[in-house]
C-alpha cells in the first residue's frame, strides 16, 4: 500500500458519493470548509500522511482518509475541488483524493495493439488510483482484449477475472493510461506536493509533477474552471497525451462529482485512442486480484 497511518483526527470525513442523502450537505463544498490546525511544509516538500476519518460507500463502517498535505499547492487544490475530489465534513480536515476508484464505458477507437487506433465496439475502464490497479476490457467484433494491473504485476485474461497469462511488459502503459484521466493526472501532482511546479501559460494554470512512487511526469492544463482540460505523461522515451471535452455531472448528478464525455489518447503524437464515455461511475467497487501464476512470474 501506498499510504502509512501516522496519526488518526477525531472529526469525521464524509464521502458524498457514499448516500445520495449526503449530498444534500454543504460538505461538498469543500474548499471553503477546511478547518483545524495549519502545519508547515518541510523544506523536502513532503509532509508525513495525516488522516481523518470517512464513512466507507458500502455502509461497512469507518475508514481512515488522507487529508490535504500542507505542502499541496492552493492550484491544485482548486483543481481537486472542480472534480468533486476535495471533501470534508463539517469542520474536518479537508480530503483531496476523495475519487479513489472510478469505471467508465465508451464507444469510438482504441489501440488494442499499442500502436494504431482501430474502432472497437466498446471500452471498459476500470480504476483503482491508490493501489494502482486497473482493469481494460476492449471488444472488437466478438473479440474481448483484457489487461489487468496490480501495482507492479500485469496480466493479460481471458475473461474479467478469468484465467490469466502474465504480461509484465504492459504494466507502464497501464499505469499511464489510469493517468489520461482527469482524476488519475490530478492524483500525480497531489502525490508530488510541494514538488509540483505551477506556471501560466496562455492564461491557463499548468501543473507539472511526479508522483513519487512511480517517477512519470505529468503536466495538466486547466481549462477555466480548473478543470483538466490536457494531459502529458513520459514515462522514459515514451509521451502520452490527452485532452477532455464536455465535462458533466449527468452521469452522478446526485453526488457533485464530473467526467467528461470525450476523451482522446495519443501516444508518441500518435492516435491512440477517441472515446466518446457513455457510462462512468464514481468510488465503484472494483478488484484486482493478482492471479498465483502471475504473482511468480513478478517474483522472477
Amino acid at each position: 500500500m501506498r499510504f502509512v497511518l501516522t496519526f488518526i483526527f477525531g472529526a469525521c470525513l464524509c464521502l458524498a458519493g457514499a448516500n445520495p442523502a449526503l449530498a444534500q450537505f454543504p460538505d461538498n463544498i469543500t474548499a471553503k470548509m477546511q478547518a483545524g490546525p495549519k502545519f508547515p511544509c518541510p523544506p523536502g516538500g513532503y509532509y508525513p500522511p495525516m488522516y481523518g476519518i470517512v464513512g466507507r460507500n458500502a455502509g461497512d463502517g469507518p475508514a481512515p482518509t488522507e487529508a490535504v498535505s500542507p505542502c499541496t499547492p492552493p492550484e491544485v487544490v482548486a483543481a481537486a475541488t472542480s472534480l468533486g475530489m476535495a471533501r470534508s465534513h463539517f469542520n474536518s480536515p479537508l480530503g483531496v483524493k476523495a475519487v479513489m476508484t472510478i469505471m467508465f464505458t465508451a464507444q469510438g477507437t482504441f489501440a488494442t495493439d499499442g500502436k494504431t487506433a482501430r474502432p472497437i465496439e466498446k471500452l471498459d475502464f476500470h480504476v483503482h488510483y491508490g493501489l494502482p490497479g486497473a482493469r481494460l476490457m476492449v471488444k472488437v467484433g466478438e473479440k474481448l482484449d483484457i489487461t489487468a494491473l496490480n501495482d507492479d504485476a500485469a496480466w493479460k485474461e481471458i475473461s474479467e477475472g478469468g484465467a490469466a497469462t502474465p504480461a509484465m511488459n504492459r504494466g507502464r502503459e497501464m499505469l499511464a493510461l489510469t493517468k489520461l484521466t482527469p482524476a488519475g493526472a490530478l492524483w500525480s501532482v497531489i502525490e508530488a506536493e510541494g514538488h509540483t511546479q505551477v506556471s501560466h501559460v496562455g492564461g491557463k494554470t499548468v501543473l507539472r509533477g511526479a508522483s513519487p512512487y512511480d517517477g512519470m511526469d505529468v503536466t495538466v492544463t486547466l481549462d477555466a474552471n480548473d478543470r483538466p482540460e490536457s494531459v502529458k505523461v513520459v514515462d522514459g522515451k515514451t509521451t502520452y497525451g490527452a485532452t477532455f471535452g464536455d465535462y458533466t455531472d449527468g452521469f452522478e448528478s446526485l453526488f457533485l462529482f464530473v467526467f467528461p464525455k470525450h476523451l482522446a489518447w495519443t501516444k508518441n503524437g500518435r492516435p491512440f485512442a477517441d472515446l466518446t464515455v457513455t457510462a462512468y461511475k464514481t468510488n465503484p467497487y472494483v478488484v484486482f486480484p493478482v492471479p498465483e501464476n502471475v504473482k511468480h512470474a513478478s517474483a522472477k
